[in-house]
């Protein structure tokens, strides 16, 4: 498997529940605040930088702490799938405002 180098501190899954469309075609409204800029952008292009996770000690795979981070975030990202589901919200206002 090739080695990855943009590591997001930001999780993807997490960015995603802000995001229109689905997968790695998800595009997030982000905001450079230091070129005053608004513009859309892919769920992968923000939050993240290269090698940000990566670890260099001798003996230790440099994507070690990326590997165990994406193990985590890919489970922990069902619930924010969940809640982006527009029937699913309205189903659950439905039942709050009733």
């Amino acid at each position: 498997m090739a080695e990855a180098h943009n590591h997001h501190f930001v999780p993807q899954g997490y960015l995603r529940s802000f995001a229109e469309g689905v997968g790695r075609q998800a595009r997030i409204v982000a905001v450079d605040r230091v070129e005053r800029k608004v513009f859309r952008t892919k769920v992968r292009n923000i939050g993240a930088a290269r090698d940000f996770n990566r670890v260099d000690i001798d003996g230790v795979d440099p994507n070690a702490l990326e590997a165990a981070f994406a193990e985590f975030e890919g489970p922990a990202a069902a619930p924010y799938d969940a809640c982006r589901i527009p029937d699913r919200l309205r189903s659950k206002r439905t039942v709050l405002s009733s």
